[in-house]
Order: structure tokens, then C-alpha cells, then sequence
């Protein structure tokens, strides 16, 4: 086989039929990119991954986990990975013909180093996101159509593409985020601190299941930890003061706390203010958030 030149990655948890039907797509769009996918069972307890198990198909590697979290997960993928580009994907997404080769393209071709696609709703196709950007109050939302090749400020975890040396370079997914929540916002903030593009494709779309809930617990106190990562991470006092005081809505806000101040924080903040190209400033000044 060709070594390939795309690995795509897809963290899976309590997905039901959704990575059998995943899986299919896949593997049904016409292509010519060489390509290889991994799953990543991250402690299903509904046994969805057991049918690749015992007989996968061709260029698809099942690696089975006891549950490390979905950024931990997709990092585990990326160990596992031997392509030139990492696509990170959801477990429940549909994707088209030459979706690979036209993702990729702006890659190959040094126009950026990251990429999403469009991302709409299985039931709602024509209702398109292109990319993401922050709001005020550091959520996410959906930006709206582009003519060209656009950059964006955060790449949706749903389906996103990077180049692998990109990806080493930043040290992948936050490894101290717990459980589920903004990985993909600090992937992509990572990124353009240390000087990488990132981009949406608008010739290409990618559908996606949002489920109303997930499929396994996920607390606010997961959800406030990991914005605490991103804040001392990456920025100044006023918007690290501000998460803070987000924070503060958790009734558990002091042990959560403790844990927080207690963890790895200090020297990776300080690991990546030494190493970033740009500050949390320039990020926001550049498209215009207000945060």
C-alpha cells in the first residue's frame, strides 16, 4: 500500500451507529489521495467500535482506549498517524466525493496550514457554517459564506485539517483538558500564537449530526477547567480575570480551583508565551473580537 498521505482521525465514544455509518462514508467517497483512518474507542460502553474489531476494513485501525478524553483521544490518533496531514473528524459526519483532495489542497499548496470545511446539519444541508469565530462572551459562532479561501479564527472540531509538522510543532490538543469542550478553540488559538494560518474551503461541505445531548457526562466544571487551560495558556490578565469570573457561576468553583492551580498550568504558560510568534491581542485585534 501507499504510504498515506492523509490520516484521518476519528475520536469515538458511545456512538452507537454513527461510526459504522462514519466509517462508511468515508470510505464510499471517490478519491485519489492515499489515505488511512483511525479510530479511536475511547471507552464506548455500547460496544459501537466491536464490529471493527475482528475484521477491519482495508487502511481502517481500531485502537481501543479506557477513556482518556477528547482531546487526549484525538492526540493518541495523531500518535498512531503516518500522513503528511492530520483530519481531525467527528464520529457522526458524512462527507462527499474528492472531499480529501479538495480540503487539502489549500495545504499542499502552502496557502495555509490548517482547514475546515463547511459544516451543516444532516437534516438542514443548506444551512452552512464557515468556520467559527468568539463572541463576547467567549462562545463560539458560526460565520457565514466566503467566495474564497477565508481565514478564520477557530477551525470546529467537527471536521478540520493540519499539517502534521504544524500540529507536532504546538504539541497537538491541550493533553490537561478534561473530558469534552473547547479543544478545538484552543487548537486553533495555539496555532495562530505561534504563527500558523488557519482557513475555511467554501468548495466544500461536510454534514454532521449535532446531537441534542452526549452520549456520555460531561460537567460544567469539565467545561469551566478547560477554559481556565485556554485563559492562563494563553492570555493577558484582563480576559484571564474574565474566564475567571465565568468560572465563578460553578458551585464547586473552589475545589475546581484548586485542581486547576495545582496542575501543569504555570510551565506550559510559561513554555508558550516564550515560544508564541504573536499575543492573544494581536489574535483578537486581527479579526475583531471583542473579548
Amino acid at each position: 500500500m501507499l504510504k498515506p498521505i492523509a490520516s484521518i482521525i476519528l475520536p469515538c465514544k458511545n456512538e452507537g451507529e454513527n461510526i459504522r455509518l462514519t466509517v462508511s462514508s468515508i470510505l464510499q467517497a471517490r478519491g485519489r489521495l492515499p489515505y488511512e483512518v483511525t479510530v479511536i474507542d475511547d471507552g464506548s460502553a455500547d460496544g459501537c467500535c466491536n464490529w471493527l474489531r475482528d475484521n477491519p476494513p482495508p487502511g481502517v485501525k481500531l485502537v481501543a482506549t479506557p477513556g482518556l478524553g477528547a482531546a487526549q483521544a484525538r492526540n493518541l490518533g495523531a500518535q498512531h498517524s503516518k500522513g503528511d496531514y492530520l483530519i481531525f473528524c467527528d464520529a457522526h459526519i458524512f462527507v462527499g466525493n474528492y472531499w480529501l483532495e479538495n480540503l487539502l489542497a489549500p495545504l499542499q499548496k502552502g496557502i495555509c496550514h490548517g482547514i475546515c470545511p463547511g459544516i451543516a446539519p444532516v437534516e438542514d444541508p443548506g444551512n452552512v457554517g464557515w468556520g467559527q469565530t468568539i463572541k463576547d462572551d467567549f462562545g463560539v459562532l458560526w460565520m457565514g459564506p466566503v467566495k474564497d479561501v477565508t481565514p478564520v479564527p477557530v477551525l470546529p472540531g467537527g471536521c478540520l485539517a493540519v499539517t502534521t509538522p504544524a500540529f507536532r510543532h504546538v504539541g497537538g490538543f491541550d493533553e490537561g483538558f478534561q473530558v469534552w469542550g473547547h479543544e478545538d478553540v484552543e487548537l486553533s488559538i495555539h496555532l495562530w500564537l505561534y504563527g500558523y494560518t488557519l482557513a475555511v474551503h467554501p468548495q466544500v461541505k461536510v454534514l454532521h449530526v449535532f446531537r441534542p445531548s452526549h452520549p456520555y457526562k460531561v460537567t460544567m466544571e469539565n467545561f469551566y477547567f478547560n477554559l481556565l487551560r485556554i485563559a492562563v495558556s494563553h492570555f493577558g490578565q484582563t480576559r484571564i480575570s474574565k474566564i475567571i469570573a465565568m468560572a465563578r457561576q460553578s458551585h464547586v468553583f473552589d475545589d475546581l480551583m484548586s485542581s486547576f492551580l495545582l496542575s501543569d498550568i504555570w510551565e506550559q504558560r510559561k513554555r508558550y508565551l516564550a515560544e508564541r510568534r504573536y499575543d492573544d491581542d494581536w489574535l483578537m485585534d486581527k479579526f475583531g473580537i471583542n473579548f
